[in-house]
């Protein structure tokens, strides 16, 4: 049985959050790898995402603009993650829910790769 075989990561950090990669790199190992599909999800920012999907269709990847958003559970005392995808980069609620979180949510500075928080 032949088929259309696709190649999608859907999680992945730039060093712009906590990634150890530049997009740069990431870019150059989707593509070694034939992902055609890579989605942005760096922790409670859009920052970078237009230039990203913009450099992706150079090389014939698909970027998918998303964010990994975080909250706070208080029933049970810990930290949750949301994913989002294809979203609008430089939004006003997602830029007024990065200055919340990072002033207001309990342990933030455990997320050392943050480096909007220094």
């Amino acid at each position: 049985m032949g088929g259309l075989t696709m190649k999608v990561e859907l999680h992945c950090h730039t060093n712009i959050s906590d990634g150890s990669c530049s997009f740069g790199e990431l870019l150059e190992v989707a593509k070694r790898e034939s992902i055609g599909h890579l989605a942005i999800t760096n922790h409670d920012t859009t920052m970078g995402l237009q230039e990203m999907v913009e450099k992706g269709k150079e090389k014939g990847i698909e970027i998918i603009p998303g964010i990994e958003v975080s909250g706070y559970d208080f029933a049970r005392g810990r930290r949750v993650h949301i994913l989002g995808y294809f979203v609008e980069y430089g939004h006003k609620a997602l830029e007024e829910h990065d200055n919340i979180w990072c002033n207001h949510c309990p342990d933030v500075g455990t997320f050392s790769g943050w480096k909007y928080l220094d």
